[in-house]
């Protein structure tokens, strides 16, 4: 279980944020069969900016993105024939 998950707060959450949700899940950890020190571990990682890097890392976020609608762009074909084409443009590659 992530740390987000056991103080039910989002990846984005500021401290005041997840002291607030510590006090929170202290109260409510009996309930949710969450141990007080998981909850301050959790409230640990996500308190240090090196351990947080490590916690998104291993549960990265899971955010509903809408995929953008594909745009038609009609370009227009030029038909080129072989006799067309320059037969020594790619002298200066050999």
């Amino acid at each position: 279980m992530s740390p987000y998950d056991i103080l039910e707060v989002r990846q984005d959450a500021a401290k005041a944020d997840i002291v607030k949700a510590r006090t929170k899940a202290m109260q409510t950890c009996v309930n949710r069969g969450i141990s007080v020190q998981d909850i301050l571990l959790a409230e640990k990682k996500l308190l240090s900016p090196s351990k947080r890097l490590a916690v998104d890392f291993m549960y990265p976020a899971r955010l509903k993105a809408k995929r953008p609608h594909p745009v038609n762009v009609d370009i227009p074909i030029l038909p080129i024939s072989l006799a067309d084409l320059d037969p020594n443009a790619l002298d200066s590659l050999r």
